[in-house]
């Protein structure tokens, strides 16, 4: 009797086939990933998982495994309050490298870096998209122990100094809506939820040009933003000084208020040239 033959598997071939399965599996997820991001449009600028899950036919856990990928990389944002996703700037960046002209962030992050510098503190630039601030640029300082401030970070504009910053100085009709409309919700015992205060605090800012924030939304986060504008003086956004609570004394903030002030000033006069 003849012994059955049975295919020889050399360990080239086995290897060849498990780099053919792996591209293969590589290449099934970028098309996900790539799909997931064609879902969201200006009719739909924010969406959960199970929303996106339940469109694409995919699993929520795959789902929530790519997001969050493409959060890290800033092509995602994620909206705490509401726990929905949202394009990130990082798609701007690439489609402007197509064609190139005066960005916002290009303008302001030079002087940015100086500050970081000059404070030691980290900076951050950040534009309003909706009811959220989210931060578009960063430039690290060298302090050891620092807040947690990441490309595509989003929280709402009441929260915060660099977001009520953008909401003092936005049209009058739309600050209005947004606190007749928008709940503000309670992150910690110092987020600012009622309306009438928050009023007050958004008058002040507009009086001193600039807004402090301490644990509104982290714990030991304190810091220090300052409104940017166009040469129509509309607001474009903000710059902000992020600190600790244990650094930031009465003197330490007097001292990055005048930093602050002095290096907003220049961006706003970059700004007014541009356009």
């Amino acid at each position: 009797m003849t012994a059955p033959r049975y295919p020889c598997y050399h360990s080239e071939n086995i290897e060849a086939v498990q780099i053919k399965r792996t591209i293969g599996q590589t290449l099934k997820t970028v098309e996900k990933a790539i799909t997931i991001l064609e879902l969201f449009t200006r009719e739909h600028p924010w969406m959960g998982v199970t929303e996106i899950a339940n469109q694409l036919g995919l699993h929520k856990g795959t789902v929530h495994l790519i997001l969050n990928t493409l959060r890290r990389s800033g092509y995602i944002v994620f909206n705490a309050d509401t726990r929905k996703y949202g394009l990130g700037f990082k798609l701007r960046d690439l489609a402007e490298r197509v064609s190139y002209r005066h960005d916002f962030r290009d303008l302001c992050l030079p002087r940015m870096v100086v500050l970081a510098r000059d404070s030691a503190e980290d900076i951050s630039l950040s534009i309003p998209i909706d009811n959220n601030w989210v931060i578009i640029a960063v430039a690290q300082g060298t302090q050891f122990v620092r807040q947690d401030i990441r490309l595509g970070r989003t929280l709402p504009l009441y929260c915060g100094a660099g977001g009520r910053c953008i909401l003092a100085f936005m049209k009058a009709e739309r600050t209005e809506r947004l606190l007749e409309e928008a709940p503000l919700v309670a992150h910690t015992e110092h987020t600012i939820i009622d309306k009438t205060v928050l009023s007050a605090s958004l008058a002040e800012i507009r009086r001193n040009r600039y807004a402090v924030g301490s644990e509104e939304y982290y714990r030991d986060a304190a810091a220090v933003s300052f409104p940017l504008f166009d040469r129509q003086q509309s607001i474009l956004g903000s710059c902000t000084i992020h600190s600790t609570v244990s650094r930031m004394d009465a003197a330490f903030t007097r001292r990055l208020i005048a930093l602050g002030s002095a290096a907003s000033a220049e961006m706003n006069e970059t700004l007014r040239g541009v356009g």
